[in-house]
């Protein structure tokens, strides 16, 4: 039995796939399983993988359902997973390092198991850390409270053990495919150790996340709401919590929830928010409002 899945989710990026095909199979480590979750692809993409598993160069498990968003493909991985760790995620426009693979279970024998999470930042194509904020002290610390009192801000895999893992998952909203992931992560308060490694490295494509943020915004109001109301909850500073009020105040009235403000963590901040959380959602409602679909 392998110690390590790294999960791939994947929607219509077939030909994405083969760089990080390429990056797995270079593996300096063979102590993994490589999960691909396709979410209802409508490409190439099972043909390419079947391609992959009949090359029979490392261990791949290929699971394909309808579409539902990135989110959902987690949430299959979890419950399906059977090794100790499971790592989330290399994305389909990402690639592992030679040894990446490596470093990780290094980190975790080292560790001697002691943790439920481990983070490994990720990075560009040249190395660069994608990371606004990494705290010189920050190494172990349970992703809530590091991300809620500032000490770390960024991109990450994040390394569970299985069992831990199996406690969460994302919530499936109809008509909604997309779920922000530090909903859940915000949730996790379990010791992690944090590592400075990047293991995976990737740069931002033109569909990606992060180019389409307002459409995203667009097409996932109440899993934004969720999201924003946590943030107002768990944050210490004033003004980020301000400023989430806001967010969850312009998601609200994007879902048409009756009663939000007293619904939420601090009805006082939300009141007070309200006119920039109205101006907030004038901006996204500019956006186009086409669901998004990738995974």
């Amino acid at each position: 039995m392998k110690t390590l899945t790294v999960l791939t989710p994947t929607f219509n990026r077939a030909e994405l796939l083969r760089r990080v095909y390429s990056s797995m199979i270079r593996q300096t480590s063979d102590d993994f399983v490589w999960m691909i979750v396709d979410d209802g692809s409508t490409d190439d993409t099972e043909r390419f993988v079947r391609e992959f598993i009949e090359e029979g160069k490392i261990e791949i498990e290929y699971i394909k359902k309808e579409n539902g968003g990135k989110h959902t493909a987690v949430n299959l991985a979890i419950s399906s997973v059977k090794t100790e760790l499971i790592a989330i995620s290399l994305d389909s426009d990402d690639a592992f390092l030679p040894d990446s693979a490596e470093r990780i279970l290094r980190v975790y024998r080292e560790t001697g198991a002691a943790y439920d999470g481990y983070v490994f930042p990720k990075g560009s194509s040249d190395g660069t850390p994608h990371v606004k904020r990494f705290d010189r002290t920050l190494e172990v610390d349970s992703w809530q409270s590091a991300v809620s009192r500032g000490r770390f801000e960024g991109e990450a895999v994040i390394v569970l053990k299985r069992d831990y893992a199996a406690g969460f998952s994302f919530p499936v909203i109809p008509g909604e495919t997309f779920c922000t992931e530090a909903l859940v992560w915000l949730k996790m308060t379990s010791p992690f150790f944090w590592s400075r490694d990047v293991v995976c490295v990737g740069d931002y494509l033109d569909d990606g996340y992060s180019n389409n943020i307002m459409k995203i915004f667009a097409s996932a109001p109440r899993s934004f709401m969720m999201y924003n109301d946590l943030r107002v909850s768990l944050w210490k500073n004033p003004l980020m919590r301000f400023k989430y009020a806001a967010y969850y105040d312009a998601f609200s009235m994007m879902c048409r929830e009756r009663g939000f403000i007293g619904r939420s963590s601090s009805p006082a901040l939300a009141l007070a928010a309200l006119p920039a959380g109205l101006a907030f959602r004038i901006i996204v409602g500019l956006s186009k409002q086409k669901p998004i679909r990738r995974t």
